[in-house]
C-alpha cells in the first residue's frame, strides 16, 4: 500500500500478466546490445530519454514496468538503470532504489581493464562499489 497522499504508480495498477505482456511485446522487436545485454525498444524515446508505452489504456515508462516484474514495490522509489542506458528495459538491468542510490550510479564505470605500460599485461578489476553491481561494458585503460 502506498504511503498516505502518494498516488499509486501507473505500473502498479497493471496486473503481473499485463506487465509481462508489455515487456514481451517490446522485447520481440527490440535491439539487443551484444556487449551490454541491454534491450533497446523500437520506440522513439521521450525528451527525457525514456521510452513510454500506452498498452492497456495506461501510460507507463517501459523501464519501470520491467523493474516492477521483480515484485518489489515501486512507490516512492526511482527505477535505476544498472547499465546507464535510459532506453533499456531488460528486467535484470533495472532496479528500484532511493534517489540517493540512483544518483550515485551516474558516472560509474563498472569493470575496467588496465594495461601495464611496461609489460603490456592486462589486469581486470571492478571500480563499481554499488549493490547490485552496475552492468557496464569493459573499458580498457592504457
Amino acid at each position: 500500500m502506498p504511503p498516505r497522499n502518494q498516488p499509486i504508480p501507473p505500473e502498479e495498477r497493471l496486473s503481473d500478466v499485463q506487465r509481462r505482456a508489455i515487456v514481451e511485446h517490446y522485447k520481440s522487436t527490440a535491439y539487443v546490445d551484444k556487449l551490454t545485454g541491454c534491450w533497446i525498444p523500437a520506440l522513439k524515446p521521450k525528451p527525457t530519454g525514456y521510452c513510454q508505452t500506452t498498452m492497456f489504456n495506461s501510460d507507463n515508462l517501459l523501464h519501470r514496468v520491467a523493474a516492477s516484474l521483480s515484485g518489489h514495490p515501486s512507490t516512492g522509489s526511482y527505477a535505476s538503470h544498472l547499465c546507464d542506458e535510459q532506453r533499456c528495459f531488460n528486467p535484470s538491468h533495472v532496479v528500484f532504489e532511493t534517489s540517493v542510490d540512483n544518483n550515485a550510479r551516474k558516472g560509474c564505470r563498472g569493470k575496467v581493464v588496465i594495461k601495464c605500460g611496461k609489460c603490456g599485461r592486462r589486469n581486470r578489476g571492478s571500480t563499481c562499489k554499488h549493490t547490485p553491481k552496475c552492468v557496464r561494458p569493459v573499458f580498457e585503460l592504457n
